[in-house]
């Protein structure tokens, strides 16, 4: 999932020929201040899409209509 906000670095000796260059992170890692945020805001575009709705009162509890065949009851 894309970064939040933009992270930049400084590359290591690993890197070799690229050591010493400045980078922009470009993905979400583990242990960022910004990773929480970014997930929940990929998990609610993917239930968003399977047409799930967030609950008012508590934003992480996601629920979908469910009408029901033999007696039409939402």
């Amino acid at each position: 999932m894309p970064c939040a906000v933009k992270i930049y670095t400084k590359l290591g000796s690993e890197f070799s020929a690229d050591a010493g260059k400045t980078t922009i992170i470009v993905r979400e890692l583990y242990g960022l201040k910004s990773a929480v945020y970014s997930f929940q805001r990929h998990q609610a575009d993917c239930m968003q899409t399977l047409g799930y709705k967030s609950c008012m009162a508590d934003p992480d509890l996601w629920y979908k209509l469910f009408i029901r065949p033999d007696d039409g009851f939402e």
